[in-house]
């Protein structure tokens, strides 16, 4: 029995889902049976085929070792599996090593796992490694994981820095996950980010409030969607009770689940995100879209298309403008387009088949 765990996924998040979703569609093909950690609820978990790795760290000790001492015909009928058994350890965290990020996170993920089996960072956000604590997670990473994949040169960049490691660059895992096709269409929609909110506050609100503005008064649809959980619902509320208070109305959607939301993204006229993936998912399906970001991660996605859109953005007009330029708009229906994104998906494929052909030396 093959068995493959892949970390770093947080229900609710719709980008977590959709990174668990492209690396269950390789594990599966190549015979593994996967399992996650259970930190996320399993109201969340029971949607989808996997197993429970029986480990939840906390201060050092593995709260559910007992588990693990039940015999192997009670374990496989509940679903466990013990971390022996892990022939390969995939982390999919889409940005958890770095200066934001807390020592604890980086132990809780990967850090304290001590098995012997294949680690690989599948391409996420790295870096900047500035501090003593983010460069000590970026030198015991280099050391644990046999591959390492950057998703952004600049991560690559921060990470050779702080480790002497040269690494791989590969694009989102996500580019090459397809959703299911849905007839309803909607015209431009808007995904907010708590995080852009933490770090820019009140003025992001604003920004977006005053976007939906003109684009009503522009005769535009406009559906708001929730990408993560009860911190963008909050924005989402803000935002909505800002237009209704002059009389507009909005669509606003919580989609059930990751591949939910990227058949709403593929179906849209226009998107305006500050969630990730809500911008890879508009990326990989060729519709038209902005990102209005906090990270290097956003400008570099858009660049993989040679797309000079900024991703931070102080006035509403400017995204306007974006919204309703035909010259943009035309660039993500062109042949050049389609040729760059057949381009990234070859690149991810290649990745994959790297990290297999490394699973199968070691088993």
């Amino acid at each position: 029995m093959l068995v493959a765990e892949v970390k770093g996924i947080g229900f609710p998040n719709k980008g977590a889902e959709l990174l668990l979703n492209a690396s269950m569609a390789r594990l599966r093909d190549k015979n593994y049976k996967v399992c996650t950690e259970p930190y996320s609820s399993y109201d969340y978990k029971v949607a989808y085929p996997l197993y429970s790795k029986m480990r939840i760290g906390y201060r050092g000790f593995n709260c559910l070792a007992p588990f693990n001492l039940l015999p192997n015909y009670v374990r496989s009928r509940l679903g466990f599996i013990k971390p022996s058994e892990v022939n390969l350890i995939l982390d999919a965290s889409g940005y958890a090593y770095g200066d934001p990020w807390t020592v604890s996170l980086a132990k809780n993920r990967l850090l304290q796992d001590s098995s012997a089996c294949s680690k690989v960072i599948l391409p996420q956000s790295l870096g900047p490694f500035t501090t003593s604590e983010a460069q000590w997670v970026a030198k015991e990473i280099a050391k644990k994981c046999e591959l390492i994949y950057a998703r952004e040169k600049t991560g690559a960049k921060y990470f050779e820095e702080a480790t002497g490691k040269k690494i791989k660059v590969v694009p989102d895992i996500t580019f090459c996950l397809k959703a299911p096709k849905i007839e309803e269409e909607r015209d431009v929609i808007i995904i907010p980010n708590f995080q852009v909110e933490k770090r820019e506050g009140d003025s992001y609100v604003d920004v977006l409030t005053k976007l939906c503005e003109k684009l009503h008064l522009a005769g535009r649809s406009i559906t708001i969607l929730n990408h993560e959980g009860i911190k963008d619902k909050k924005i989402s509320e803000k935002i909505i009770r800002a237009l209704e208070a002059n009389n507009i109305n909005v669509e606003y959607i919580e989609p059930q689940t990751g591949l939910d939301a990227k058949s709403i993204i593929a179906n849209a006229k226009f998107v305006v995100t500050s969630r990730y993936h809500g911008l890879i998912s508009s990326l990989s399906s060729q519709v038209p879209c902005i990102a209005v970001g906090w990270s290097f991660k956003y400008d570099e996605a858009m660049a993989l298309f040679d797309l000079n859109a900024p991703s931070k953005f102080d006035k509403a007009d400017d995204i306007f403008d974006f919204v309703t330029s035909e010259d943009y708009t035309s660039i993500f229906s062109s042949e050049a387009y389609a040729n760059k994104l057949k381009m990234v998906q070859e690149d991810v494929n290649a990745m994959w088949k790297e990290v297999f052909e490394l699973a199968s030396d070691k088993n």
